[in-house]
C-alpha cells in the first residue's frame, strides 16, 4: 500500500515513522473501518466494501 501512495501521491517523509502508521489508521477510520481494540473475539467478520474514488 505505501509504495502505491508514494507513486501516486509523491514521497512523504513524516518527522516520526509512527506517523505513517497513525496516518494510514485515520484514513482508514474516515472511509468507515471501525477498530476495537483490547477485547477477545471467537471470529472475525469482514465485509468487502468497494473503496471511494481518488480524485
Amino acid at each position: 500500500m505505501i509504495p502505491h501512495l508514494e507513486q501516486y501521491y509523491g514521497t512523504y517523509f513524516p518527522k516520526e515513522m509512527h506517523q505513517i502508521t497513525m496516518s494510514l489508521f485515520e484514513l482508514a477510520k474516515d472511509i468507515g473501518v471501525e477498530f476495537q481494540f483490547n477485547k477477545r473475539y471467537k471470529k472475525l467478520l469482514s465485509k468487502i466494501i468497494k473503496p471511494p474514488a481518488f480524485d
